[in-house]
């Protein structure tokens, strides 16, 4: 009956009737996709991402799929295309999607080696707490 109800709400123009069905179905998505991954199901997983990548601003769904590229799976191993999904995680403030697109500027995977680029990358994910961007961006300053 809620469901029902924010429905109409949207449909009659309520705005914030809107966002919340949106953010509910982007959740959804992102959840079902999570189960699939966890279940081997990388191809659905995928399908799912793609479409919540559409209609989502989060980066969420970008980031997860840049660590498929990065990982090559279900897909074919890409570190360019991960590359490229994490730059578009990283342009919507996904704090794993910096850390991921940092790393690959420091390691010149996927992207040239870019020392000042990783730091930037990995520095704004570490601003926010993301402890392994912490840890990366701490040891690019202590080593050089």
């Amino acid at each position: 009956m809620k469901k029902f109800f924010l429905i109409v709400l949207a449909v009659i123009g309520i705005p914030f009737a809107a966002f919340v069905l949106w953010a509910v179905a982007e959740v959804t998505v992102l959840t079902m996709a999570d189960g699939d991954y966890d279940e081997g199901d990388y191809a659905a997983a995928l399908e799912k991402w793609h479409f919540a990548s559409k209609f989502s601003f989060s980066g969420q769904a970008d980031t997860a799929i840049g660590k498929l590229y990065l990982e090559g799976e279900g897909v074919e191993k890409d570190e360019n295309e991960a590359t490229r999904w994490f730059t578009r995680a990283a342009d919507n403030y996904d704090l794993e999607g910096m850390y991921f697109l940092g790393m690959q500027y420091n390691l010149g995977r996927g992207a040239p080696l870019d020392y000042e680029k990783a730091a930037h990358y990995l520095g704004m994910a570490a601003k926010y707490d993301h402890g392994a961007a912490q840890f990366f961006l701490g040891n690019m300053y202590m080593y050089g």
